[in-house]
């Protein structure tokens, strides 16, 4: 689930995509699953779970995160089985970059 969601964001955006906060290539983006809940339960086990999730994009210049922000937004919410993306953008003065923040959630159904 996680591979399919960077690999969305890099075909969408072609740049880099990860899931742990070391030095920054910039642009990247940052992808976080930052919590998994039970949606339905049948017979004692999870049969569809729910995944939180946060996805940071980075750039040096506000007019580049503008559009990158625009395409992915326009990516997530016609994935199925991710609901409407919360985005905020803003400079994040400790890294000194233009920094886009999604926040939304995954439905995964067991096969």
């Amino acid at each position: 689930m996680e591979e399919k969601l960077i690999n969305l964001i890099k075909s969408t955006l072609e740049i880099e995509c990860d899931s742990v906060f070391d030095k920054l290539p910039v642009p990247c983006t940052l992808v976080d699953i930052y919590s998994i809940s039970p949606g339905l339960n049948g017979d004692g086990s999870s049969v569809i779970d729910e995944f939180k999730v946060q996805v940071d994009l980075y750039y040096k210049a506000k007019n580049p995160l503008d559009e990158a922000s625009k395409k992915l937004y326009q990516a997530l919410k016609h994935e199925k089985y991710y609901s409407l993306p919360y985005m905020e953008k803003y400079f994040d003065k400790e890294a000194k970059l233009y920094r886009a923040t999604f926040s939304f959630h995954i439905i995964e159904r067991e096969e």
